[in-house]
């Protein structure tokens, strides 16, 4: 049974983090993102760097409360363009032509619109104008950016992994405002899946798998299958006896669920369980609960979360923990 990452690892050393990746990844490697390099190398700062190629007023730029949008790429879209290209560079030179299986992460167009501010004011998701603007600028980034990829790894098999950790606060109308003392009106539901349906359009086109993640306590299960996503990732401790026939109606459609059983915080990773049978006996029982125990072997098993805000010690520790809970759903079953 595959396992993977989710994206983010500690430190700054991308040689180092590669190195990790494709040594214990090996039937799932991802390029990995270093968020502690600074302004740029986090998720906001990498995808909304890759809209100034394709709308230059759509660059961004870092402020005291967060990044905003401006009408010309500077230092900030630079920086995190090199870091990228450095990344993909190094992602070259690691697998060049061999026939593997790579995730590559980006952010969804609904979380750059609810965490990058218009050039003077709220929050870019206020106007459903700038909100069109930025998806089809997305959707052109990340046609450009996977053609990039492809050419880097041409026998690579990919996946798009596109992150959407706010989507449910907007849609639940829960995403403050910049002042942080009021909350900005709901997002029409209809709306979020057509840009996504878009999306998801746009990387079966270049041929690449689509997944979505969100960390959010709901998941989007009805949005995946409607959208057209291929696969969807997430916290399984999220998930409710509620979620019950939305997950069974999804696993039932064939889209890959991408679990999420590993913790990801230090304290919880301080040492590791001789065995993973209780971290993935809450995934098993819901499969089985849903008489669906025959489709467990199609999961892939990642951290809870991204694994940047740890040390490389715990890092270490999850990664070998999600590889150990993948052969045990296996074994198990």
């Amino acid at each position: 049974m595959p396992s993977t990452g989710l994206g983010s690892l500690p430190g700054t050393d991308i040689v180092e983090a590669l190195k990790i990746v494709t040594d214990e990844f090996t039937d799932f490697m991802h390029l990995p993102e270093l968020p502690k390099r600074g302004p740029g190398a986090d998720m906001i700062g990498r995808s909304g760097a890759l809209l100034s190629g394709v709308a230059s007023d759509l660059a961004i730029e870092t402020t005291p409360t967060g990044w905003k949008f401006t009408d010309a790429p500077g230092a900030h879209v630079r920086r995190a363009l090199s870091w990228l290209n450095e990344d993909l560079d190094r992602l070259e030179e690691r697998i060049g032509d061999s026939d593997v299986r790579l995730k590559v992460q980006l952010a969804g167009p609904v979380t750059l619109a609810s965490t990058i501010a218009r050039a003077r004011g709220e929050r870019a998701i206020v106007d459903p104008g700038a909100l069109r603007d930025i998806a089809l600028a997305h959707r052109e980034a990340v046609r450009m950016h996977l053609a990039d990829v492809r050419r880097r790894v041409p026998n690579a098999t990919l996946t798009l992994q596109i992150d959407e950790p706010a989507m449910d606060g907007a849609l639940r109308g829960d995403i403050p405002t910049q002042s942080g003392f009021g909350r900005l009106r709901a997002l029409e539901a209809p709306l979020v899946v057509d840009l996504h349906r878009a999306l998801v359009d746009t990387i079966v086109e270049s041929n690449v798998t689509p997944w979505l993640h969100s960390c959010a306590p709901n998941w989007p299960l009805e949005l995946v299958r409607t959208a057209g996503y291929r696969g969807i990732s997430g916290d399984v401790t999220l998930l409710t006896d509620e979620d019950d026939d939305e997950f069974g109606a999804t696993v039932e459609a064939g889209i890959t669920v991408v679990a999420g059983v590993v913790p990801t915080w230090d304290e919880a990773l301080a040492s590791k369980p001789a065995s993973e049978a209780a971290t993935v006996f809450p995934l098993r029982r819901r499969y089985q609960r849903l008489g669906l125990l025959d489709r467990v072997k199609s999961v892939v098993v990642t951290p809870a979360c991204g694994l940047g805000n740890v040390t490389w010690k715990s890092a270490l520790i999850a990664i070998s923990r999600t590889k150990e809970a993948a052969r045990t759903l296996v074994e198990e079953d």
